[in-house]
């Protein structure tokens, strides 16, 4: 995709044929979609696993003076 048959890369690109049509749904997408966070009562920024399965906690060495 980014190379030449010789293995060189290319000094172009070619004009995705798709995007196009996903920009057009793109605010669509935005109004009808919404974030659950946690259980959706309660929050725990430091406890609640954001997007693996480790919490900020164990992932962050925090001063506890801090």
């Amino acid at each position: 995709k980014f190379t030449k048959k010789n293995k060189k890369t290319i000094d172009y690109y070619k004009v995705s044929t798709i995007w196009p049509g996903l920009k057009g749904v793109i605010p669509f997408v935005k109004d009808n979609s919404r974030w659950i966070i946690g259980n959706g009562s309660t929050i725990d920024f430091w406890r609640d696993c954001w997007g693996s399965n480790n919490s900020l906690k164990n992932l962050v060495e925090v001063d506890q003076e801090i």
